[in-house]
């Protein structure tokens, strides 16, 4: 199996490329030629470290997002906000909505151009994983909130 490009890009980076992407779509395509082109200067990374890179950012982005849920459900307990049940209800269902619409988006079939290496694919990665992020964020909130109560 051959070596996939990639281009590690830092997390404010692949921030400011998905908020272009969301708002800005002119400025996005202009930053997406750029990034692009740069592909054509790098090595393949091997597919057992992309698979290892995968795995172990899943977990600790699973394992942030936890923590984050759970120390503001603490906070909440701790500041006695009470936890109204109408409250933890919308808190599970903005999670399982966020949930699949992030699911939906990334089936898109509409963006699938050169094997998950382009810009547009990474930023669709991205936002994927972000609302993964803050769905499992409100998720851990809504359990850990009325137990620490």
């Amino acid at each position: 199996m051959s070596g996939v490009l990639q281009v590690r890009v830092p997390f404010w980076r692949a921030s400011r490329y998905c908020l272009l992407a969301l708002f800005r779509p002119e400025e996005y395509e202009a930053a997406e030629k750029a990034y692009n082109n740069a592909l054509r200067d790098r090595r393949p990374r091997s597919p057992g470290r992309i698979l290892h890179s995968a795995f172990w950012g899943a977990a600790r982005l699973v394992v942030v997002s936890g923590i984050a849920g759970a120390l503001i459900g603490a906070a909440c307990a701790a500041l006695t906000i009470k936890p109204l049940q109408g409250v933890i209800s919308t808190l599970q269902a903005a999670a399982a909505l966020l949930l699949l619409w992030a699911t939906l988006a990334v089936r898109s079939l509409e963006i699938r151009t050169w094997g998950g290496i382009s810009l547009t694919e990474r930023v669709n990665q991205w936002l994927y994983r972000s609302m993964y992020f803050l769905a499992t964020l409100l998720l851990v909130w809504s359990v850990v909130w009325p137990v620490m109560d």
